[in-house]
């Protein structure tokens, strides 16, 4: 007999006895309660405290509850039999696969005996893995997970990261049914071919995924220096699956981009995607008289600072020049006109006047 038991029945000690002689009328009852993966046995196998244990007998002692995955009853009289059971609470009845653990587990005793009930748990658990077309794991995938009770509605339970394994492992689960969303952003576009100072343009991604109490933005960046924005916008869902939002850009939001390109960043939880660059432009009014204030129809070109170069049928006399942001008119020609004295009128209606002389005729 364990030394641990010959101490718990020994009446008196002998002090030079390392041992103590067990009282041949008592029986002590030892439970072990665990938990363990379904598949396997020995697979994350734990102790299981806080499950209430019962004994009956001719001498039935309180019911106890298992700490550390153990309880040991008060000895009992012996020789007898006795039945052990367990009480799960409706949380452990959730968590595990009871169904097909025995209850009330009956066995005879012999005095000065120790003899131990064993009950294993399977525990429910799901899993996730997250990846490529080419089964290569995703990471920094954004997540939800729902969960359905048997007889309930679905509920957001966690949200997070996929890690660098793509997987998503939730043992010691309740029962029910569980969905995982993953929030991913796709296709970004613009609704107009440039944007334009004071005119409104849309932004657009798909979206899967969509979480109620989850609000994306879209970033207004400048494209040639990527980092934080100059202007955010706030997002909203439509249809369930495009993250959309509206822009009439003005001069003070755009004060802060260095170049004439820029781009957007869209966030959904955790989701990220970058837009292409797109040309932002402020339209400018150009009108072509000759000096007895007569309309004329040149054909011009427009050279900006930026290096671009832009040419402008200006039919009926009039027309509207796009000059990208941050840039200027630095030339301007007329490839089917000479001899012309050209005003030009810049900020604050300052003027400037500009002469292309005749081509001599090479004949």
């Amino acid at each position: 007999m364990p030394n641990g038991l010959a101490r718990l029945f020994s009446r008196q000690r002998a002090v030079d006895s390392p041992t103590f002689q067990c009282p041949l009328q008592k029986a002590v009852i030892q439970v072990e309660t665990y938990s363990h993966h379904p598949d396997d046995r020995l697979q994350e196998r734990q102790p299981e405290a806080g499950i209430e244990v019962r004994a009956a007998g001719p001498s039935a002692p309180s019911p106890g509850k298992t700490a550390a995955g153990r309880w040991r009853f008060k000895p009992v009289p012996a020789p007898n039999t006795y039945t052990v059971s367990y009480v799960l609470t409706p949380k452990q009845q959730a968590v595990f696969d009871h169904a097909n653990t025995q209850n009330g587990i009956t066995k005879p005793m012999a005095g000065g005996q120790t003899e131990q009930w064993l009950f294993e748990f399977p525990f429910f658990w799901v899993e996730y893995l997250v990846q490529d077309s080419l089964a290569q794991p995703l990471a920094q995938i954004s997540w939800r997970l729902d969960h359905q009770p048997p007889a309930g509605a679905f509920a957001k339970l966690e949200r997070g990261e996929t890690p660098a394994d793509g997987r998503l492992y939730r043992p010691r689960i309740e029962r029910g049914r569980y969905k995982l969303d993953l929030h991913t952003l796709a296709s970004p576009g613009w609704s107009t071919p440039n944007v334009v100072i004071g005119e409104s343009t849309q932004l657009s991604a798909d979206l899967t995924g969509e979480d109620d109490d989850v609000h994306g933005h879209f970033d207004i960046l400048d494209a040639n220096a990527l980092g934080a924005g100059v202007h955010r916008l706030r997002a909203r869902v439509e249809g369930g699956n495009r993250l959309v939002a509206d822009w009439t850009p003005s001069e003070s939001q755009c004060a802060g981009l260095r170049s004439a390109n820029i781009a957007f960043r869209a966030e959904y939880g955790r989701a990220k995607l970058y837009s292409a660059p797109i040309a932002l432009v402020k339209k400018q009014p150009v009108r072509a008289k000759d000096p007895t204030g007569a309309n004329v129809q040149p054909l011009v070109d427009f050279h900006f600072s930026g290096g671009g170069h832009l040419q402008l049928n200006l039919a009926g006399g009039s027309g509207v020049l796009e000059v990208p942001w941050t840039e200027s008119v630095i030339r301007i020609g007329f490839p089917h006109e000479d001899d012309l004295l050209v005003e030009v009128k810049g900020a604050a209606n300052a003027k400037r006047h500009l002469h292309v002389p005749a081509l001599n005729d090479a004949t």
